[in-house]
């Protein structure tokens, strides 16, 4: 088991989103998952880019606990404030392989 960290997902023009996650087998898992937002700019000084956020809280009511078997979670997020977003999954025993990850951003 281990803990797994997506890239941060700029949110710029962005106003609703949704993350589905699915997983497989393996040995009875148990973790959680949690979605993290960041007001960082990402603008690294130069205008030449944009970097990945410092700062990271966790958005609240996200936790979704999963258990000993394969299946899937989906985020419906609406109203998005927040400038960046990730999906954060602590392992908490057992091992199971993430099949999917999707992210399906709406903009204005």
């Amino acid at each position: 088991a281990s803990n797994i960290t997506s890239q941060g997902v700029n949110l710029i023009s962005i106003y609703a989103y949704s993350i589905q996650v699915t997983w497989s087998g393996g040995t009875s898992p148990v973790g959680t998952f949690k979605l993290q937002g960041s007001n960082d700019p990402g603008d690294n000084g130069s205008g030449q880019g944009v970097s990945q956020p410092t700062n990271w809280t966790d958005i609240s009511d996200s936790p979704e606990a999963i258990s000993g078997t394969p299946g899937s979670i989906l985020y419906d997020i609406v109203a998005v404030s927040y400038r960046w977003a990730r999906l954060v999954y602590t392992a908490g025993s057992g091992s199971a392989t993430i099949t999917s990850a999707y992210m399906n951003p709406k903009g204005v």
